[in-house]
């Protein structure tokens, strides 16, 4: 206790670790609708329509490519399709929680799969023909334009440098309008 008598409210090493969660905060990723449309608008249909969506989330250093491949790629059970490239340009498969965490990476046929569309300035979502949305899934795969999906995603590859997160290091992602 560094030279002085203990309190009696002072913590143990073991009992401060029990706590901490609770009182320590996370660094905090924002993805703003404006900037990062329907990557945002699919993060925030996550955080606030899934209930068993995580809430904090944590670093994966490292290849996150497999958990990619798992959620949007070749090995998902339900590979994810391209919707018509006429309606929707450039679509691509956004997934949440990011593949570089340790929360990404579930087998995508498991995900929520939703179409975010703004529509007279509000944010509408559907689903995808023959995969419908339960509100149990933990995860989610948007449709999302690919330079949006990129913007996004370099928003959490700058995050993660500019916060000095290490891995499995905690945080928290939020939107704003």
């Amino acid at each position: 206790m560094g030279g002085r008598a203990p309190y009696p409210s002072d913590l143990s090493d073991e009992a401060w670790e029990l706590i901490r969660p609770v009182i320590v905060s996370w660094p905090g990723l924002s993805y703003t609708l404006t900037d990062y449309g329907a990557a945002a608008a699919t993060y925030a249909f996550a955080l606030n329509y899934l209930p068993n969506m995580p809430k904090q989330f944590t670093r994966l250093k490292g290849d996150s490519e497999p958990n990619r491949k798992r959620t949007c790629g070749a090995q998902s059970t339900v590979p994810f399709a391209q919707l018509d490239p006429v309606a929707f340009p450039e679509d691509s498969c956004d997934e949440f929680p990011f593949a570089g965490t340790y929360q990404g990476g579930t087998n995508g046929g498991l995900c929520a799969e939703i179409v975010p569309q703004l529509t007279n300035g509000n944010w509408t979502f559907r689903e995808t023909t023959g995969h419908p949305v339960t509100y149990e899934e933990s995860c989610v795969r948007g449709h999302v334009p690919l330079p949006v999906n990129k913007a996004a995603g370099g928003k959490y590859g700058s995050f993660v440098q500019t916060q000095r997160l290490i891995d499995t290091e905690a945080f928290t992602v939020s939107w704003t309008t």
